[in-house]
């Protein structure tokens, strides 16, 4: 058999007039007394013939308590859907009952069965009925020769101050009200509570049964409304039986409300979703309390996580597209995340005027990424910013400090020259020998050379680098992609200096040419004076 479940009632088997003189011989009583309870076997309700066995504890606690009197068993016993009625004695012994509290044990098995009883628990406390009984047969048993005695204040139920005398207990009953230590309780029920007793509550609610709860309820007509309840795994429970909202009052006014959909408002009596603060809030052990928020605002001591649980930052936004947005309509800026970070910015039109961005190139190098978006979102120019320094327009791999994947045009352009920066200073030399090996060409860029920003098809004028590289390697470098490039800004100090053997080669003519010229004139006023002769 398996006992899963026992409720009991302590039922109230007389009636006890009491009078200012006291209870007297002319009612003589026994001291059996009744108990109904009800009790599950394998939880469901039990039928059928049992044997009970009856014990009385002076502690609820099993290990250590003591059995009070003998035990009272009744066999045989018919239960009806889990309810049974027995008459319980436990004889006429004053110390049985004798004002201190006492505990009930039932033990229970099948009717005949040899085996041990099964122990309910918890203990059922007894109730003030027994006591009662034991009042009444108090002559009886020897305890008082003639009455009980004792004298009381109005309206104070009165209770047992010894063994045979009576006197006011802390309980008042005046005008329909009762009173815990007040003699003027303002309410149907009214506590009053001594200050001094810090240890001790003024109301204490407790179930004994471990499988049950301690609530309060509040009912209107007989309907449960709402209640209070500390529940059997710990935890208390504040709520409403209905539909209708909790309420937390200040001054008069609702200051705070829970919803029926869990919902709660702090300064709103109707939140629109789980919390809503109708006001500023300040959070963190340096703000709660100590600083004041903006109006309607937020201050924040600690780190914000959105999206995450770990927030490692002040605001930390975990998310992938469209993760943070500032601004308005028509002017704002944008942060995304995805495979990368994008920081998106407005035109002031609502479209995106650019981008920045993290990413990396095709050799896994690091790059922050600018590019300019028309209206439709396009974006079709890049800037990126390699980590090694180097910048490339329309370039993803900058070779160079300055990569321009296309055209360029500047106004003026200066290049580091002072002398005092400069070591090993020698002069050209032999430089119209050279300058002869160098062609200078037209040409049309083929298909390849778009790889690199050009268009296949233009027109243009140069060098080939090849040549230039065989006379003056300076001037020419091959960057990771092979393709060989030519300064042309530094090929001016080339030409300079063949103009300047030009200049050279032919002062050196003008000077032969001016001897001859005056060779000849002197040869012919020779043959003129001749002639004359």
């Amino acid at each position: 058999m398996k006992v899963k479940k026992i409720s009991t009632i302590l039922v109230l088997a007389l009636l006890l007039i009491l009078s200012s003189a006291g209870i007297g011989r002319a009612s003589q009583m026994g001291t059996a007394w009744a108990y109904q309870g009800r009790f599950l076997d394998a939880n469901s309700a039990a039928n059928g013939l049992y044997d009970f066995q009856f014990r009385l504890y002076d502690s609820d606690e099993p290990p250590v308590s003591n059995q009070i009197g003998s035990d009272v068993n009744k066999p045989n016993v018919d239960v009806i859907d889990g309810y049974f009625t027995v008459e319980l004695d436990f004889g006429n012994d004053p110390n049985v009952f004798n004002g201190d509290a006492r505990w009930l044990e039932v033990g229970v098995r099948p009717a005949g069965d040899a085996n041990a009883f099964k122990i309910l628990y918890p203990r059922q406390q007894v109730t003030p009925t027994p006591y009662a009984i034991y009042a009444g047969y108090a002559e009886k048993a020897g305890s008082v020769a003639g009455m009980i005695s004792g004298a009381g204040t109005e309206n104070y139920i009165p209770k047992f101050v010894g063994s045979d005398a009576l006197g006011d207990s802390v309980i008042c009953e005046k005008g329909g009200k009762v009173g815990i230590g007040t003699k003027t309780p303002g309410g149907k029920l009214a506590v009053h509570y001594d200050n001094a007793d810090l240890n001790n509550a003024a109301i204490l609610i407790e179930n004994s049964n471990v499988i049950g709860h301690d609530v309060l309820d509040f009912s209107f007509s007989g309907t449960t409304q709402a209640r209070i309840r500390k529940a059997m795994g710990g935890g208390l429970y504040i709520g409403t039986e209905d539909i209708q909202p909790v309420n937390f009052y200040v001054g008069g006014g609702t200051e705070m409300v829970i919803q029926s959909d869990g919902s709660v408002g702090i300064g709103t009596t109707n939140p629109q979703n789980k919390l809503d603060v109708a006001g500023a809030v300040a959070v963190g052990s340096s703000y709660s309390g100590l600083e004041t928020a903006p109006t309607n605002g937020m201050i924040v001591q600690g780190n914000v996580g959105i999206g995450t649980k770990n927030p490692t930052h002040k605001l930390d936004i975990y998310s992938g597209l469209d993760a943070l947005r500032v601004g308005h309509a028509n002017s704002w800026f944008e942060v995304s995340t995805s495979t990368r970070t994008i920081l998106s910015l407005a035109d002031g039109e609502g479209n995106r005027a650019g981008f920045i961005s993290g990413t990396e190139n095709e050799l896994g190098k690091n790059m922050l990424v600018i590019a300019g978006c028309d209206d439709g979102g396009s974006c079709p120019y890049y800037t990126y910013f390699h980590e090694s320094g180097k910048v490339g327009i329309g370039e993803p791999n900058p070779q160079y400090r300055l990569d321009v994947d296309g055209d360029m045009q500047c106004v003026t352009l200066h290049e580091t020259s002072d002398a005092r920066l400069k070591t090993n200073v020698r002069r050209l030399t032999n430089v119209l020998d050279n300058v002869e090996k160098i062609r200078g060409v037209s040409f049309e860029w083929n298909k390849e050379a778009e790889s690199v920003g050009a268009t296949a098809g233009d027109k243009h004028i140069g060098v080939i680098a090849q040549d230039v590289e065989k006379v003056f390697p300076e001037l020419v470098s091959t960057p990771v992609n092979d393709y060989k490039s030519v300064d042309y800004t530094k090929l001016t100090a080339v030409l300079i200096e063949a103009v300047k053997e030009l200049k050279s080669e032919n002062d050196l003519l003008k000077q032969r040419v001016s001897t001859l010229e005056r060779t000849m004139q002197k040869h012919k006023f020779t043959m003129v004076k001749e002639m004359g002769e």
